[in-house]
């Protein structure tokens, strides 16, 4: 990291079930990882930490799932220590894509 070797990114938070509770989060980073998720498992993303307040660095969230994050990596061009250092407000343009079963099931339920 560094002067030449500061690798920014932005993606999309797929996982927040982190199993050590550090705030960590699995983020489809746009560009670096397979936006394919039948190609990359959001299960074989890396983790990537959530930088913390200096105010309170015992205490990192992890962002809600389905928004966009903002960071660098840590490793530089290897990509594999991301680090989240805040999120991009939005809202979602389409509807998701649902598997058949999801989509027979939602039209009974909203209609």
């Amino acid at each position: 990291m560094g002067k030449n070797g500061c690798i920014w990114w932005i993606g999309g938070v797929e996982d927040t079930d982190d199993p050590l509770r550090l705030g960590r989060a699995r983020v489809r980073i746009f560009g670096f990882r397979h936006e394919d998720p039948d190609a990359l498992p959001t299960q074989q993303l890396p983790w990537a930490l959530a930088l913390a307040p200096l105010s309170d660095p015992s205490s990192p969230i992890s962002p809600p799932k389905a928004s966009w994050v903002l960071g660098f990596f840590l490793d530089g061009q290897i990509g594999q220590q991301p680090v989240m250092l805040g999120v991009l407000p939005g809202y979602r343009t389409q509807a998701p894509k649902l598997p058949p079963f999801m989509s027979t099931f939602f039209q009974r339920i909203v209609t």
